[in-house]
């Protein structure tokens, strides 16, 4: 699945779009959404390092 994603930036603006595509329509709620897409990569270690390190 990562490699379908060229950015990091990609990857979370997806898994943004796909929760509002669900209809979750409150801001944390997306941002969560995001947030969450981003630590699961990243412990699967597919994240580059700039996004390992807020994890």
């Amino acid at each position: 699945m990562i490699d379908m994603f060229a950015n990091p930036e990609m990857l979370i603006a997806t898994a943004i779009s796909n929760a509002w595509k669900a209809g979750v329509r409150h801001p944390i709620a997306l941002a969560n959404a995001g947030i969450v897409c981003a630590e699961r990569t990243a412990v699967q270690g597919h994240l580059s390092g700039r996004f390992e390190m807020l994890v």
